[in-house]
């Protein structure tokens, strides 16, 4: 039985020794990026509440406005625990839409007063998909407030002249 001599082995799996330093540079450069791209995948996600807050800001730089009715509004209790929403619809080319938004997040944006079913909203959407609307962020609110409220009912009130 003929059995090859370990130096014959050896020497067949072995690396020429030029080969050895330029396989060790790119096994070190590999596993470097493959670290890196682990590194900024895994920073790169973002929490719900941060895609929220991105969707809020490129809705309201980018999103076209419209007028909306408030059909109802959850904001009444104190406790900053609990979830705050604004129920609303709009339309837009024929097509009636119904959203709500959680303003939790939001309080401190969203005007002082007693906002009641039936009121006029501003409402902000993205042009490409309707469906995706705001009425308040970090920046704009679409509710009137209370003084604006008082300067426009006389006007909407006063009677047609012919």
């Amino acid at each position: 039985m003929f059995r090859p001599s370990t130096i014959a082995m050896n020497a067949l799996f072995q690396w020429p020794a030029g080969l050895n330093f330029p396989l060790s540079i790119a096994a070190a450069s590999t596993a470097l990026s493959v670290t890196a791209w682990l590194l900024i995948r895994s920073r790169g996600k973002k929490s719900p509440a941060e895609r929220e807050r991105d969707r809020r800001m490129a809705l309201n730089a980018n999103g076209r406005m419209t007028d909306g009715v408030l059909t109802d509004a959850a904001l009444d209790s104190g406790d900053p625990a609990e979830t705050a929403l604004l129920f609303y619809r709009y339309s837009i080319s024929g097509v009636e839409y119904s959203a709500a938004q959680d303003v939790s997040c939001l309080r401190n944006m969203i005007p002082v007063g007693n906002y009641l079913a039936g009121e006029t909203v501003m409402v902000k959407y993205d042009q490409h998909c309707p469906s995706n609307s705001i009425v308040v962020c970090e920046s704009w609110s679409g509710l009137i407030t209370q003084p604006l409220r008082r300067r426009l009912l006389p006007k909407l009130n006063r009677p047609v002249v012919n």
